[in-house]
């Protein structure tokens, strides 16, 4: 991706009527390869639920009120209040690794990077092998969704009311 207040190629708008207001697309509540469910839940908690006996299967303290799960990497992905971003590990439920974010409010994974959306309108890039901060960089006037799909990253500007598709390369 490059910088997108710079390079107009980058994200493309797509004009609204209004403003969005949740997001571009559900995936909080994604299944990974073992069918499981996982939730935020209550104040500091994520859960893994058995979609087929809806019974908890374990409870992960996230160290702070999750904003955002999501599953990229054969893993899944929680960014918290706190401003951590957070791996676990779903055979173990164990936290494998650490990112801190200034204040995220969406996240969004694939097999290459785990974005996070800052309540600045910037884009974080992960690394989801080491949690490193690959950069960051302005997308948006304010906070926003994103979403992971085939075709690139999708985010939805709360603060001017445009869908971009960005380029992650």
């Amino acid at each position: 991706i490059r910088n997108a207040s710079a390079h107009h190629e980058s994200v493309s708008p797509v004009p609204l009527r209004r403003a969005p207001l949740a997001g571009v697309c559900c995936h909080a509540f994604a299944r990974h390869a073992l069918r499981l469910r996982w939730r935020r839940w209550r104040r500091r908690e994520l859960v893994r639920v058995d979609p087929a006996t809806n019974e908890t299967e374990c409870t992960v303290d996230a160290g702070g009120v999750p904003v955002s799960i999501a599953i990229g990497a054969g893993t899944v992905w929680a960014v918290t209040i706190a401003g951590r971003a957070l791996r676990i590990e779903p055979r173990t439920n164990g936290i494998t690794a650490e990112a801190t974010i200034a204040y995220p409010v969406d996240l969004a994974a694939d097999d290459d990077a785990i974005w996070v959306a800052d309540v600045y309108g910037r884009l974080w890039r992960i690394d989801p092998d080491t949690a490193a901060t690959v950069f960051t960089t302005p997308v948006a006037a304010g906070p926003f969704s994103i979403c992971s799909a085939g075709s690139g990253l999708w985010a939805a500007d709360n603060g001017d009311g445009r869908v971009l598709r960005i380029d992650p390369e």
